[in-house]
């Protein structure tokens, strides 16, 4: 919950990835420019929502 309402999975997964990006000069694991996060094909976008997830059920079991 971030200011009384939900943020979808999804949405933090595509932070978390553009995250990633800043945080590596916009470059991939092989250098290439990162895509944009609709240019990401859908299992990895997925990849990113299930690390947001994780991350949500760590944090939330940590802080509770």
């Amino acid at each position: 919950m971030i200011g009384g309402a939900h943020v979808p999975d999804e949405d933090v997964g595509k932070y978390l990835y553009a995250t990633y990006c800043e945080s590596s000069d916009n470059k991939n694991y092989r250098g290439d420019p990162c895509p944009e996060w609709e240019e990401l094909p859908e299992g990895i976008r997925k990849h990113w929502t299930m690390v947001a997830k994780a991350a949500r059920r760590h944090f939330a079991f940590r802080l509770a």
